[in-house]
């Protein structure tokens, strides 16, 4: 079942549950000042610490696409979260922020490196098949040499 389950839907969810729940912009509320050696002051808002989030999971799932055969449901699910990221961004009012605009870019990115990932590592599969496939005149540069039994094989 997790293997199922794109990670990019945690962020989708804590920004529905928090967004949702406490209502208004809570995305912009400092949580933390910190101060810099340059001696100006950081502010780090709720939006800041859920791109972090969201990046870590983008991490992951990339690293877990580079690991593990992904099926086609789990390509699946990962184009319907991204779906629905775009479509509460457009359709919802409380979604129309800049984090949730970050957000839906955090999952295309997602998906198509997770797609790339995972075609990436079927290739040296196909490759070991022209591999194979140059003992029956595959030249490697797109060509395919054609052989007549007169070509050699003492046939007349």
């Amino acid at each position: 079942m997790l293997a199922t389950f794109p990670r990019t839907l945690i962020p989708l969810v804590v920004f529905n549950v928090v967004g949702f729940g406490l209502g208004g912009d809570p995305w912009s509320v400092v949580l933390a000042p910190i101060p810099m050696p340059s001696g100006v002051t950081w502010s780090t808002t709720l939006g800041d610490i859920a791109v972090a989030i969201a990046l870590i999971v983008l991490f992951l799932d990339v690293l877990r696409a580079a690991r593990v055969h992904l099926t086609l449901t789990y390509h699946a699910a990962g184009m319907t979260v991204l779906a629905v990221y775009a479509i509460e961004f457009l359709v919802i009012g409380a979604a129309a922020t800049s984090v949730f605009f970050t957000l839906t870019l955090i999952a295309l990115v997602d998906t198509a490196l997770v797609v790339v990932v995972s075609r990436a590592r079927r290739q040296p599969a196909r490759n070991e098949a022209l591999v194979d496939h140059a003992a029956d005149g595959y030249a490697g540069n797109g060509t395919v040499e054609v052989r007549r039994p007169s070509d050699g094989d003492g046939a007349a």
